[in-house]
């Protein structure tokens, strides 16, 4: 069904099949009680798109309003299109995710790392979150320079024996192994061998001409305050933390999103653009078939790419409980403290701010949330009521 609801300047449009009402209702519920600014939410089932919602204001200033060809920074949901480029390029025999970075990536083996295999940069047990060195902010956005750095980092803790979340990292020790086994950057491969065939409005280095679609997005600095475990750790000077801050630059400023160079550079674990269907056709061979175009990614490849690798109550970098796939995050369980509650076969990622791809192969259903409200109160009840009502209508 088509639906078009007057919620001010909160206007809900787009499609939402009878059987998936729930999710309309969480989608307004966002706007009416969680704070939602803009965004837009995609559903599929067996292959099939069932939703596609947006709703709110793209740019407060200007009050353009988000349709479905408005694009944002998602953050952290870029680490899952990139760990999906590895897996291609493994299943192709391009790479081998036992093996040691080091065999295509020779720089990498200084200060103790030649043994580390790509497993765990992709799991987060590799033990280089972050840079002992400071960097002069707008650094970060020059990729050779920074796999340069990440390249000489001595592991902040023995790999393999314990995981942290590699906030940054993870997208220049996996960005450089695609350029490295293929000859094309991070983002041009994500372009040319992902987002083409599949027709994904997602990318890793938006071209400037994309930049008129560009949502503005009311920011919070990534910044620690000092009162959570992570930032306590930060204001006490703790060599992991202090290192995973030094590899933010820019990015630790509020207004970041806004800038140019943060648009068009290549910072694959953080600054992917996407609409809320980039991200859901993204999971959804995930959810589905396997095939990317011309690779086909074997069963056994896809279960990695959802079992749990790394489990921990205290993660190294973030001081609370996380569960890691390769390459993805795994939802909450038993009590843990960090990512969204859903089924045991469901796994994505998640991005600062709210937005969230997810898979959920036994079920057959993709998740794509985007928004531009980086709010305290709401980022992950947004996109937990989302899920939530995506399962609910399965139920019925």
């Amino acid at each position: 069904m088509s639906v078009r609801a007057d919620l001010g300047r909160a206007e809900v449009r787009g499609i939402c099949a009878p059987r998936f009402a729930p999710v309309l209702e969480a989608f307004r519920r966002n706007f009416a009680e969680l704070g939602e600014l803009g965004g837009g939410v995609c559903v599929t089932h067996d292959g099939e798109v069932v939703v596609e919602l947006v709703g709110g204001v793209a740019d407060e200033l200007t009050g353009r309003l988000w349709d479905e060809r408005t694009l944002v920074m998602v953050w952290s949901a870029t680490k899952g299109a990139l760990a999906t480029c590895v897996h291609l390029l493994a299943a192709s025999g391009e790479l081998d995710v036992d093996a040691p970075i080091a065999r295509w990536w020779p720089e990498f083996a200084a200060a103790g790392k030649g043994a580390i295999p790509v497993a765990m940069a992709l799991n987060h047990q590799a033990g280089v979150p972050g840079l002992s060195a400071p960097l002069a902010p707008d650094r970060v956005f020059d990729f050779d320079e920074m796999t340069a750095r990440v390249a000489a980092q001595a592991p902040l803790w023995e790999p393999g024996t314990r995981h942290g979340y590699h906030s940054f990292t993870f997208g220049w020790i996996l960005g450089e192994l695609v350029r490295r086994a293929t000859g094309l950057t991070p983002g041009r491969f994500l372009a040319e061998q992902v987002a083409a065939p599949l027709g994904l409005d997602l990318w890793i280095g938006l071209p400037e001409a994309e930049h008129g679609r560009v949502a503005r997005v009311r920011s919070l600095p990534l910044a620690p305050g000092g009162d959570d475990p992570f930032g306590d750790a930060v204001a006490r000077g703790a060599p992991i933390q202090t290192a995973v801050v030094n590899s933010w630059g820019r990015f630790a400023d509020a207004g970041v999103c806004q800038l140019p160079d943060a648009r068009t550079a290549e910072v694959p674990a953080a600054n992917g653009f996407a609409t809320a269907r980039g991200l859901a056709l993204l999971y959804r061979p995930l959810a589905t078939d396997g095939r990317f175009g011309d690779v086909q990614l074997p069963a056994r490849m896809r279960a990695r790419m959802g079992s749990v690798e790394s489990a921990a109550a205290c993660d190294a970098v973030r001081l609370e409980p996380t569960r890691f796939a390769s390459g993805f995050e795994k939802g909450t369980l038993g009590g843990l403290a960090h990512g969204l509650a859903m089924p045991e076969d469901a796994f994505g990622h998640a991005g600062q701010g709210g937005s969230y791809g997810l898979a959920d192969p036994l079920r057959r259903l993709s998740i794509g949330f985007v928004t531009n409200a980086h709010i305290v109160q709401g980022q992950e009840q947004r996109a937990q009521g989302l899920v939530d009502a995506a399962y609910a209508s399965l139920r019925t």
